[in-house]
């Protein structure tokens, strides 16, 4: 009698194995479906910083276009805080801005840097300066910022490691001007101009904001909009929008 009981006790050694057989099994597709998980979320962050890191690229990119542009009065044109195309003033706008209106463009400037480039950024703060001194120069009665905006971008390369980025882009600005001449005529400009520009960012809790930017001059003379004959630069923060007419 305790014979048989034995040998039913005893665990057939096919039977073990094939136990432990099935239980490597499904630690492996426990293995593989954890791994999947974690390349899933890993893509879909990194995706999530590629759309991110784009948007803040743009914003850097068309900030002296976009936000020289002064409206006459809050309501009289659409402005968004994060707009990449400036909206456009009537021809007939004065060349003089109003002091409520510079001021607000100051602080509208003001809140997309701290959106758009790192605290401790050289360029940023070298760029808003010539911003402001723009916005400022509307106040005189010479020239006024009607509208601007950005087109045909391409992204070069968009490299992303953990939480810097580095990006080349290049694309198309346009500007609109209304400005007086030294005999008092006035005149609308409408330079366009491409440019090819590289990009480093910095990631902060969960926000990307640019550290560095550069003009990479050989690419953008490259470009076939810079190309034609007597091409019309964008006119930028650095730049005098007061031509001299014959």
């Amino acid at each position: 009698m305790s014979e048989r009981k034995n040998a039913a006790k005893t665990v057939h050694p096919r039977s073990r194995v094939k136990f432990y057989f099935l239980l490597v099994i499904a630690v492996l597709v426990g293995f593989i479906a954890f791994t999947q998980i974690q390349t899933a979320n890993a893509s879909a962050q990194l995706a999530k910083d590629i759309k991110n890191i784009k948007s803040v690229v743009t914003e850097a990119f068309i900030a002296p276009q976009t936000l020289t542009v002064i409206p006459e009065q809050m309501g009289s044109i659409a402005v968004s805080s994060s707009a990449t195309i400036a909206p456009a003033l009537d021809a007939s706008v004065k060349l003089q801005a109003s002091q409520n209106m510079i001021a607000f463009a100051h602080t509208r400037t003001q809140n997309r840097f701290n959106h758009i480039y790192a605290a401790d950024s050289l360029v940023g703060k070298s760029l808003y300066g010539k911003i402001q001194t723009a916005i400022d120069a509307q106040s005189k009665g010479r020239f006024r910022a009607l509208g601007g905006g950005i087109r045909n971008i391409h992204w070069r390369q968009v490299l992303v490691n953990g939480s810097q980025a580095s990006v080349t882009v290049d694309a198309i600005v346009w500007a609109r001007v209304k400005y007086s001449d030294e005999s008092g005529m006035i005149h609308i400009a409408k330079p366009t101009a491409g440019y090819v520009k590289v990009f480093t960012l910095k990631k902060i809790s969960d926000q990307w904001f640019v550290e560095t930017q550069l003009d990479d001059d050989l690419q953008s003379a490259q470009m076939s909009i810079n190309q034609i004959a007597n091409p019309t630069p964008a006119i930028t923060p650095t730049q005098s929008t007061h031509t001299r007419k014959p």
